[in-house]
């Protein structure tokens, strides 16, 4: 089955089963039901971001519903919130029945209801209807509609494209007992008409090796524009590539497709696309993001991804099918999807049981290393000094199917979230942290902010911080910045906190964090060009390799456009930290190539000894200010002033602006680096809290005995050639695992061997001169 195939009859069984999971009653309120009544939508389609008037007809299927008796309907969330006071205003709604017995009228508007268990969701209104007065016969109407009086009173859908159910609730005799419509009708929000073309490259290809491009047609809401047809004209960069001119894209292809390009010279290469819609004769077009083409393989490849975002779990969140746009729509090559566990407002909220098995199950089943790879994670939300975090897993499928939620978070800080979790994680489950919109403040009075410092921050557990989202900029406290949260704010209540609470204080105050930008996206549409994106340098696009470049910090960070960023010193890339002498003088080399013109590139540094503050805050000293024009900026130096502990960074800053069409604004595009860290040598360095050691490890291997597969980790003190060997009782080598380069730092590994006869077997890792030995046992 071809991707273009798969992609189509995955969005096709995604909606098929949404919509049997609603006839199943898989949201019930866990009371007993029957079916008493019969509800249809009218109509049940949408357009996203359109307006339009919705029926919700429920015919009476009991003898009668006397005076008092009520029905409680929560249509999907995204939609606007509903009112009946102003029937010339948007969002108006109205109810009406056919009955010549009894009346019926609207008796409340909320978001919150204690005569159901429904969680307690921001943007989800129940409206109740009561029987005002008589009674309703069977076969008798119920009609609420949902943007009445149309033009004025209708009712916005949401921007992002997807299939939901609403919930119904009745009580028949009005004595506040709520049982729940076993088959609620669903809705499908659509996508609107093709208005913009994308192209997606891998960052990096090899001349004479095909790889691919990602071709998708999308409304003005970046949703997959689904009944597409027109004629496709492609021509690359490089004179030398092997790439089909012309094709035709027609309404099967659900307005994606895919081709296979070669490229014939090394260098920085796009690939640029034009479409012509049979319909309207309207051209679009798109120029990919730049490719860097090498002659051979390189060691380490670079992925983009989506590791923040929500979905309809989240009690400020809607939508569905995160992870199908974020391999097929967005592009992507790795996400994880974060829902709020739980819900500081209300004891109702937060992900349930059923909502967490789907969420491991989605996990599982979108994973396909080398293709998309998929993390288990969640959000961890709580006031100063913790801020909010969001914690990923790394494990096997199969440990990840039994891996409990963990909510304990409410009981404590983020200190004891991580105690928690090293205590009682299965063997075999790593995890780590990064904390996002570190010093946003929602109101004058409420301060998210995240501390940083010794007691505060964790080498192992929280190696990244997040510089970037939807919310604005976390890098520095400087309110007046086009990024800062209080521009990107369209409600005007957040705020940027004057505390230390950025990536520079951070980083000033010792804690040693590489950075990464998403979206945190709240409509279960990750990957959006204006909303941050990671960048990370792995080995293979695997789970543990991914997982392994974050743990070392081999990531940069964009808001949200795919840039190839180089950054070194010494030689040492971007995340590392390095002992080098003082009197010699570092050399720097930093390369961009953008998806645009590129304004200025820069090159900050912090001393860490003699740093300037003001106000409290870190003053990092721009070292070099390189303007630019172009697509391309490169430089090279070398650092005269360096006097010994330091941390250096690249940021990068394009022209143009991109449009957010969800808050209606223009923002500007950027791109940070990791830090590096060059320190003075000194073996009776104590400082630093949590400090990794200085020698080889190689962990237990889990399970052990082995069934034919475990994983085993290991932590390498300087980057090297390293070998992991098997052998057997005889000293016998029977397998090797690799031989090749492999960066400082900790590292994880899923290892089969179902060749193997049953016995004792040694693991055995070389690194340098350093050699370690483990035992484990094989029972098939």
């Amino acid at each position: 089955m071809t991707s273009k195939t798969r992609t189509l009859w995955g969005l096709r069984l995604f909606t098929l089963l949404l919509l049997l999971a609603a006839w199943m009653g898989m949201y019930a309120t866990g009371k007993s039901r029957r079916i008493d009544f019969d509800a249809t939508l009218e109509p049940n389609i949408a357009t996203a971001r359109v307006s339009g008037t919705w029926a919700v007809k429920l015919v009476i299927g009991v003898d009668s519903l006397q005076t008092g008796a009520a029905v409680k309907y929560r249509f999907v969330k995204g939609f606007d919130k509903p009112q009946n006071a102003d029937s010339l205003k948007a969002n108006f709604i109205t109810v009406r029945s056919n009955s010549s017995t009894g009346k019926v009228a609207i008796t409340t508007i909320d978001n919150r209801d204690s005569s159901t268990n429904w969680d307690w969701d921001r943007n989800a209104w129940i409206v109740t209807v009561s029987v005002t007065a008589g009674r309703l016969l069977r076969g008798e109407e119920i009609v609420l509609t949902y943007g009445a009086n149309p033009p004025h009173g209708r009712m916005f859908a949401p921007p992002s494209a997807f299939v939901d159910t609403m919930r119904i609730a009745y009580d028949l005799t009005g004595a506040g007992s709520f049982q729940e419509l076993l088959a609620p009708p669903a809705i499908i929000v659509s996508a609107g008409l093709p208005q913009q073309l994308v192209a997606y490259l891998p960052s990096q290809a090899v001349a004479g090796l095909e790889t691919r491009l990602r071709v998708r047609v999308l409304d003005a809401n970046h949703n997959l524009a689904s009944t597409v047809t027109g004629n496709l004209f492609l021509s690359a960069s490089d004179t030398m590539a092997n790439l089909a001119g012309a094709t035709t894209m027609v309404s099967g292809d659900n307005g994606s497709l895919e081709f296979p390009v070669t490229f014939g010279n090394p260098g920085v290469h796009r690939v640029q696309v034009r479409l012509q819609l049979a319909d309207t004769g309207v051209w679009l077009e798109a120029t990919s993001n730049p490719v860097a083409v090498s002659a051979a393989p390189l060691p380490l490849q670079t992925f983009w991804g989506d590791l923040h975002s929500h979905s309809r779990i989240s009690h400020d969140g809607h939508g569905t099918g995160a992870f199908e746009k974020a391999r097929e729509v967005a592009a992507l090559d790795f996400y994880a999807l974060t829902d709020h566990t739980s819900n500081d407002f209300s004891p109702q909220g937060g992900i349930n049981e059923t909502e967490w098995r789907q969420i491991k199950n989605d996990v599982i089943t979108y994973h396909e290393p080398g293709t998309f790879v998929t993390f288990l994670g969640y959000e961890y939300s709580r006031l100063a000094p913790s801020g909010h975090h969001n914690i990923y897993f790394n494990a096997p499928d199969d440990v990840l199917a039994s891996l409990p939620l963990y909510r304990d978070q409410l009981k404590g800080e983020i200190q004891d979230m991580w105690r928690m979790l090293a205590n009682t994680l299965p063997a075999g489950v790593e995890f780590l942290t990064a904390p996002h919109h570190s010093g946003i403040m929602w109101s004058p009075a409420s301060n998210s902010g995240v501390s940083f410092g010794p007691g505060f921050g964790h080498r192992l557990y929280r190696p990244l911080i997040e510089i970037y989202s939807i919310h604005g900029q976390s890098e520095m406290y400087a309110p007046q910045h086009p990024l800062a949260y209080e521009k990107l704010d369209i409600k005007g209540d957040r705020y940027s906190s004057s505390g230390p609470h950025y990536a520079q204080d951070a980083w000033a105050a010792g804690e040693i964090l590489g950075a990464i930008a998403s979206s945190d996206d709240h409509s279960a549409t990750p990957g959006l060009p204006f909303r941050g994106l990671t960048a990370v340098f792995a080995t293979e696009l695997t789970r543990d390799a991914v997982f392994a470049a974050l743990q070392q910090r081999r990531v940069y960070a964009t808001t949200g456009q795919r840039m190839l960023l180089s950054f070194t010193i010494a030689e040492h890339m971007m995340g590392e930290r390095f002992e080098f002498p003082v009197g010699e003088f570092p050399r720097i080399v930093a390369e961009v190539h953008g998806t645009d013109e590129i304004e200025f590139m820069e090159i900050l540094k912090w001393d860490l000894a003699h740093g300037r503050r003001q106000n409290g805050h870190p003053v990092f000293e721009v070292i070099r200010h390189l303007p630019a024009s172009g697509l391309h900026v490169q430089h090279a130096m070398a650092d005269s002033s360096y006097a010994g502990d330091a941390v250096y960074y690249l940021r990068v800053k394009q022209k143009n602006d991109v449009y957010d069409f969800a808050r209606r604004l223009h923002r500007q595009v950027w791109a940070w680096s990791s830090p590096i860290w060059v320190m003075a040598p000194n073996p009776l360095d104590t400082t630093e809290q949590h400090r990794l050691p200085r020698a080889l490890q190689l962990g237990e291997s889990y399970p052990n005995p082995s069934r034919g597969e475990m994983q085993i980790g290991f932590y390498l003190p300087a980057s090297g050639r390293t070998a992991l060997k098997l052998y057997d009782m005889l000293g016998r080598e029977v397998a090797t695992f690799f031989d090749r380069f492999e960066f400082e730092g900790r590292h994880s590994i899923h290892l089969k061997t179902p060749e193997l006869a049953n016995g004792v077997y040694f693991l055995r890792l070389q690194s340098g001169q350093q050699i370690l030995q483990k035992k484990f046992l094989l029972i098939k």
